[in-house]
């Protein structure tokens, strides 16, 4: 039998749903990326949807974190202790915490050195508004733990992998004036192919993305019966329809 995570990843890639992973983490806006032609405008207002996903996300996987209860034997914590599925989801929902807290800082930095405009206060759009409705109602007391990791790790493994795409096509465009010049000829003046690809593509997201992946399916192995694996079913291909409808249109 296959793990969780593979058989919504094959599920998807011949569902007869017009959303696959494939339509998710691959659309033009994302080559348009690794080509270095979102004019900053559009990743000024794209990147400000993204925060707004962002700062979500603090609350999504603070409540997750929530519904764990690890056990501490005579109030210790073993060595031992640290192999327990729980304290290892805890620990994994934890660093998640921290790096969406190093994103926020990183959108912050980038924007000020590239002056890409970058707007705070901005209205959400309505995709936007859709992912937090999803992360509330998937973080609430009718949902389990399980459903909230795929969702996390869904959304995690289509960042990850569309990025990869885009960045697919940094070789095919090179700046002028060599390293030297990068990002001269960039319509938004190289912050994607300097900053926010190189981020969004690293050994270490990579890394975090897998941990999360196996957890999902240790989880899954121990606690999913038919009905857990159908709402599994369910909320990632609502993650990947909102995936999808995420990427601007160019």
């Amino acid at each position: 039998m296959s793990s969780l995570t593979k058989h919504l990843l094959t599920t998807s890639s011949h569902q007869n749903s017009s959303t696959t992973f494939q339509s998710a983490t691959q659309t033009p806006f994302l080559r348009h990326a690794g080509l270095s032609k979102i004019p900053k405008p559009l990743l000024a207002k794209w990147l400000s949807q993204d925060r707004l996903y962002a700062l979500a996300y603090v609350r999504f996987a603070a409540r997750l974190l929530s519904k764990i209860r690890l056990e501490d034997e005579n109030n210790s914590l073993a060595q031992e202790d640290k192999k327990h599925l729980s304290w290892r989801i805890s620990v994994c929902l934890i660093g998640a915490l921290q790096n969406i807290q190093r994103e926020i800082e990183f959108f912050e930095d980038v924007n000020r050195r590239y002056d890409l405009g970058l707007e705070k206060n901005v209205e959400m759009a309505p995709n936007t508004k859709a992912y937090i409705d999803l992360f509330d109602r998937i973080a609430g007391p009718d949902s389990e733990l399980l459903e909230g990791l795929v969702v996390l790790w869904a959304t995690e493994k289509c960042y990850f992998e569309a990025w990869r795409y885009a960045a697919s096509f940094l070789s095919t465009r090179q700046p002028a004036g060599g390293n030297n010049g990068a990002g001269s000829e960039d319509t938004d003046g190289g912050a994607l192919r300097n900053e926010f690809i190189p981020n969004w593509t690293n050994e270490g997201f990579g890394d975090f993305v897998g941990k999360l992946e196996a957890l999902v399916d240790e989880l899954a192995e121990l606690d999913a019966g038919k009905k857990e694996m159908k709402r599994c079913d369910e909320v990632w291909e609502e993650v990947l329809r909102l995936e999808e409808r995420f990427w601007p249109v160019v």
